[in-house]
């Protein structure tokens, strides 16, 4: 994580109007992952948050704060000196990924406890509005982990949000090769 806070450079994000329009919602998604061959090092606690915080690097809006100036005037301000920290999570379930796979997946055969954020946008425990929400559940046996992940609509929309996870996996997957020259080369974000 220190190399992602070193990465930040402070700058101001101007928001749109439409991007204000969603402005109360999270965006939440869960993905799982099965343990096919019951590998003892499946996404290796250590390697998953390396890779996130590797990929946070890339995308420096969500180290930011949303601040308002007025109606209409919304803005995602990155201070280096004082970094948003994304809320990334770690626990252990009691439930096996055949369990969540003969259920069809359903919500009420979840472990309690994967969503750690609401539906609308507001402060957590220490008064502060992350942009980016991560917990990482990891089942019975190492059976599989889900991933939940959360970033508010000021910030991304649903297709935004799914490269932020699609970046993050191909991240992983460079690390585990050995490759971490590779990720700088990875195409750079673009915000518009």
């Amino acid at each position: 994580m220190d190399e992602f806070v070193k990465s930040i450079e402070s700058q101001v994000i101007p928001l749109g109007v439409i991007d204000t329009q969603g402005s109360f919602s999270n965006i939440p998604f869960v993905f799982m992952y099965e343990n096919k061959d019951g590998s003892d090092d499946f996404m290796p606690t250590g390697l998953l948050c390396k890779s996130f915080y590797r990929t946070m690097q890339q995308l420096p809006i969500l180290a930011g704060r949303v601040k308002s100036k007025g109606i209409g005037n919304v803005s995602i301000v990155v201070d280096a000196n004082d970094v948003n920290i994304p809320d990334y999570s770690e626990d252990q379930s009691d439930v096996h990924f055949d369990s969540l796979k003969a259920a069809g997946y359903k919500w009420s055969s979840w472990p309690k406890g994967v969503a750690t954020t609401g539906p609308m946008t507001c402060a957590n425990n220490d008064g502060e509005i992350k942009l980016i929400n991560v917990h990482v559940v990891r089942l019975l046996n190492n059976s599989g982990v889900m991933i939940y992940l959360s970033i508010p609509h000021y910030v991304l929309d649903g297709e935004a949000h799914m490269e932020v996870m699609r970046r993050w996996c191909k991240v992983h997957q460079l690390m585990v090769a050995g490759q971490h020259a590779d990720i700088d080369g990875l195409p750079a974000y673009t915000f518009d």
